[in-house]
């Protein structure tokens, strides 16, 4: 597998680690969050699904892009 590609497949499967790992942990955070820390758990939230939607988003352009030169290439 050429460096760049194992490079950004590795930086895939972590982020999906941490993907999972957050989404376990964000119920026990909002049930046992302080009181004063609640209204902060809905940022964090929306900061954390921007950013999956983000990563996301680049990672589909990586693929395309990848598909469009593979395909040029066939040609």
């Amino acid at each position: 597998m050429p460096p760049r590609k194992k490079t950004l497949g590795t930086m895939d499967s972590v982020f999906g680690d941490v993907k999972k790992i957050y989404g376990a942990l964000q119920p026990a955070l909002q049930d046992l969050a302080p009181q004063q820390l609640q209204s902060g758990l809905g940022k964090l939230d929306s900061a954390v699904m921007k950013g999956v939607q983000g990563y996301e988003n680049v990672r589909n352009r990586i693929d395309d892009a990848e598909g469009q030169a593979m395909g040029k290439l066939a040609m």
